[in-house]
């Protein structure tokens, strides 16, 4: 079981290059995957908390959602980019 099937997040040079084939240009970018791997690793552990709750399924996939991503932001696998306004 995946946390997110199919749920991949396009690199950020193939967003840049199909906006460009819509003349759309990139005026402003930042990185906040450090930011989002802290919001992540406080989830986890609020949920951890919670674990002796009824849980309906949920500590599966609380394993899985620690391993993949606190892992991947963590260790740079992946990111996310906000574009400001």
């Amino acid at each position: 079981m995946q946390v997110f099937p199919d749920g991949e997040i396009p690199h950020l040079w193939r967003v840049v290059h199909e906006m460009a084939g819509q003349h759309l240009e990139v005026l402003s970018m930042e990185n906040r995957r450090p930011h989002y791997a802290q919001t992540l690793i406080h989830w986890i552990l609020r949920s951890e908390e919670r674990k002796e709750e009824p849980s309906h399924g949920r500590r599966e996939t609380l394993s899985q959602s620690r391993q993949s991503m606190c892992g991947a932001f963590t260790n740079m696998w992946t990111e996310v980019t906000a574009r400001q306004r």
